[in-house]
């Protein structure tokens, strides 16, 4: 009876890491949007940065990277590639991030997290396209949350970068950031940590060059 039951809890543990295994490994879906891949970049940005968290956003890559935080949260990529004919093709990739103790529904999860990140693509780039003439007063607060693009370089190269005291990613990088106040951060281990607070206006471009002082060695007295 005993060895009977032992048996039964090694099956489910066997079966949970299967599953869980299974449920955690990388899948990619993809789409096809009718517009340029400048524009449906832009919406991605725009998505991840008011619909979920955005961690980083390059556009010499055309990649976003974002996340969905909580007891149990998920990491997205959506890399947008463009495929001639006006045309853009949008690959996701959704994974548990580290720490995530989900094993089962992790598949069910990922589904929502994609229905919902396509359903909100396709709500931005139609308000994109819509022609100004036709816009109402209403859509543009609506639409009044817009971005600035901060190029970031730092002396030395692949320091972090905290936007708000979120991570952004590693120079050199460019970032697209919500207008308005903000504090950017550049650390790298063994440097002094650099910060700035800046006010950021919508559509405006602007290059950070930050040189990073070493840490002083402490001294014993």
């Amino acid at each position: 009876m005993k060895r009977t039951a032992m048996g039964l809890v090694l099956f489910v543990y066997v079966l949970s890491v299967v599953c869980g295994a299974k449920d955690k490994a990388p899948e990619v879906t993809t789409r096809v949007f009718d517009a340029p891949i400048d524009k449906v970049y832009a919406a991605a940005v725009q998505v991840a940065s008011v619909d979920f968290n955005l961690k980083a956003a390059v556009k010499e890559a055309y990649t976003v990277n974002f996340f969905v935080s909580g007891n149990a949260p998920f990491v997205l990529t959506a890399i947008c590639t463009n495929r001639g004919n006006n045309q853009t093709e949008v690959a996701v990739s959704v994974v548990p991030a580290e720490g995530n103790a989900q094993v089962f529904h992790v598949r069910g999860t990922r589904e929502k997290l994609r229905s919902s990140f396509w359903q909100e693509m396709q709500v931005a780039l139609n308000h994109m396209q819509t022609s100004p003439s036709t816009v109402t007063s209403e859509d543009k607060s609506k639409s009044s949350e817009m971005f600035s693009t901060i190029t970031v370089m730092s002396v030395p190269e692949g320091a972090e970068i905290a936007v708000d005291q979120k991570f952004a990613g590693n120079t050199p990088s460019t970032l697209h950031v919500p207008d308005g106040d903000h504090t950017i951060a550049i650390t790298s281990k063994g440097y002094q940590k650099w910060e700035r607070s800046m006010t950021l206006h919508a559509g405006e471009s602007i290059t950070i060059s930050a040189t990073l002082d070493k840490d002083q060695p402490q001294t014993s007295k």
